[in-house]
């Protein structure tokens, strides 16, 4: 949109079902599948082809250059005085049921009955030969989806005008209902809305997927990763050595996907209690008031940011190693899962009212972590770590050799196909792509769990094509990952819960859609290495005991794991393993 062309701003009720019937058999709505909220003729279905015969030449001629790919996206008015001031380049912001759903640049304009008549039908109260619902006919290009509550618009538009004191007054109030085709000839109100859809559509052309910032490849590469994480529905903790840049880390992913001001920082203290972190009744003249802690702010945050910019508000903890976990998120823990998102995250009583907060399903925390200071955290156990992604963060000082042994090809052996073939593993795998698909549809509105509206998978069919691309010869990759997590089961090193299997495989379709090249090795890699092997710190002090006192059995365990992990060449897990075998420690 070139703000100087813009003449004219127009407000255009709309319907997403008004089309005429007749015309459906004519084109295909697949290709509007995904724009769901906006009227079918504006989605871009309707071929030239099907109308060319209640077009002249000229406006055929035109909208064959208008639209190369030989599809128009047009609506419509019966007013023709706020029709006639459209030009080329003007604005049209498209109402329905409440909300402004999106804007677009108007291209070019035409009055043709007929072709009206064709697409949307006649009118009902149709008293004379000619007289059309929407004959005055505009075409669209560029649409910006918008999604903006009728009130959220009207408050910061305000309909204002001046007057002939050179005074500025309100045209309209906050509850304010377009009921036709309109044109806003107020200055102040037309550059509101101007303002108002660049601001969004800026938003919505920042990067969505792998490419958030530019920087060198091993950050980005951290970036991807800590991403996909997020998509697949954890909590993020960056962990490393103090100076590695974690915290900055955090902060740019927030920028990218909340937006720069539009997300919560608290650097956490061994003070906190469950009041700074959710809240708690403090004494306010003579009775009491329901405080909201760090937490709660931020849940509240979240939510009102998904309802007026339809993009989440996260919330990063910096050191969180300081803080007493359980006395501080204390029942809250709970709703961290992304699968008890659905229950209150607190429940209170004031003025005789009471009041639920929900965790939104696309509320994350992203947390930083010395590892100098770790004890704190592995006395929490799954409860916690479980409803976190763990992300290393390394100095760039720090350089990794990969060892001779991790060079080595893929071999899967008869042992992982005999299993991947067993009922056992069968009925497991099917239950994970069940859980799978799942979490890629659970939405409630602009809320999804999944975060971006381009990253749902709405069928089996679909979950399965991306697992089967993603091959270990002849295994696809959850049979591998459900091989890996059975043999560190039953070896009894750790005892892997079935809720992580899941985690790992929602992170897998997040990475491989994230992916332009998809790798089944990397991948399986990095979900091990993010849900599996932390769940190996419990074994550490076993095989300590072991090195130090000879015990061959607890060696021969580990032994074998590292023996597998080297087999299926997963060069990151192998190499945590050597360095947890060397400090005794995974993370």
């Amino acid at each position: 949109m070139d703000e100087k062309n813009v003449e004219n701003v127009f407000i255009a009720p709309c319907s997403t079902e008004h089309i005429n019937k007749d015309i459906l058999k004519d084109i295909s709505l697949e290709s509007g599948k995904g724009e769901s909220q906006l009227p079918i003729s504006i989605q871009g279905v309707i071929p030239i082809e099907s109308i060319e015969d209640v077009l002249s030449e000229e406006e055929k001629k035109t909208l064959e250059k208008i639209y190369p790919d030989g599809k128009v996206k047009m609506w419509g008015t019966i007013s023709e005085s706020q029709w006639n001031p459209i030009k080329e380049g003007d604005l049209v912001v498209f109402y329905r049921n409440g909300k402004y759903i999106c804007a677009a640049d108007i291209v070019y304009k035409t009055h043709n009955p007929e072709l009206a008549r064709k697409v949307w039908g006649a009118d009902k109260e149709e008293t004379r030969e000619y007289t059309f619902f929407w004959e005055y006919i505009f075409f669209v290009k560029n649409i910006r989806q918008l999604n903006v509550d009728r009130k959220t618009f009207n408050e910061k538009i305000k309909y204002e005008y001046i007057d002939k004191d050179g005074k500025k007054k309100a045209k309209y109030g906050p509850n304010f209902v377009p009921r036709s085709f309109m044109r806003i000839a107020e200055d102040p109100s037309k550059e509101k809305i101007i303002q108002l859809v660049k601001k969004i559509s800026n938003k919505e052309d920042k990067p969505k997927s792998i490419d958030l910032i530019e920087l060198d490849k091993e950050l980005n590469g951290i970036m991807k990763l800590a991403l996909a994480h997020l998509i697949a529905g954890k909590n993020t903790i960056f962990y490393g050595p103090p100076g590695t840049g974690k915290t900055y880390l955090a902060r740019k992913i927030c920028e990218n996907i909340c937006d720069e001001d539009n997300y919560s920082f608290s650097t956490a203290n061994a003070e906190w209690s469950y009041f700074d972190v959710v809240g708690g009744f403090v004494l306010e003249g003579n009775g009491t008031k329901f405080k909201k802690g760090i937490l709660l702010e931020a849940v509240e945050k979240c939510r009102g940011s998904l309802e007026k910019e339809g993009r989440p508000s996260w919330l990063i903890i910096d050191e969180l190693n300081r803080a007493n976990l359980d006395l501080a998120f204390g029942k809250t823990f709970t709703q961290l899962d992304i699968d008890y998102r659905d229950m209150p995250l607190e429940v209170i009583e004031e003025n005789g009212e009471k009041k639920e907060f929900y965790m939104p399903y696309s509320f994350r925390i992203l947390a930083t972590m010395n590892t100098y200071d770790r004890a704190i955290l592995f006395s929490l156990g799954y409860a916690f770590m479980r409803r976190f992604a763990f992300i290393p963060v390394g100095s760039l000082l720090k350089q990794h050799k990969l060892t001779p042994e991790t060079e080595l090809e893929i071999s899967i052996t008869e042992e992982m196909k005999e299993f991947a073939s067993s009922d056992f593993a069968r009925n497991l795998k099917e239950l994970i792509m069940k859980v799978i698909l799942e979490h890629f549809t659970k939405e409630n509105g602009e809320d999804k769990a999944y975060i971006f509206e381009d990253f749902k998978v709405e069928d089996i069919g679909k979950i399965n094509e991306i697992i089967d691309k993603l091959r270990f010869d002849g295994l696809d990759i959850v049979d591998v990952l459900l091989y890996i997590a059975h043999t560190i089961t039953n070896k009894e090193l750790v005892e892997i819960g079935h809720a992580i299997l899941f985690d790992a495989a929602k992170f897998i379709v997040a990475y491989s859609q994230l992916s332009t090249s998809v790798d089944a090795r990397e991948i399986l890699d990095e979900a091990v290495t993010a849900y599996i092997l932390p769940q190996i710190e419990y074994f550490m002090p076993k095989l300590r005991k072991a090195k130090v006192f000879g015990e061959k059995e607890y060696e021969e365990k580990w032994n074998k794991i590292k023996e597998d992990i080297k087999k299926l060449g997963l060069v990151k897990t192998f190499r945590g393993m050597e360095e947890a075998e060397k400090e005794f420690k995974v993370i």
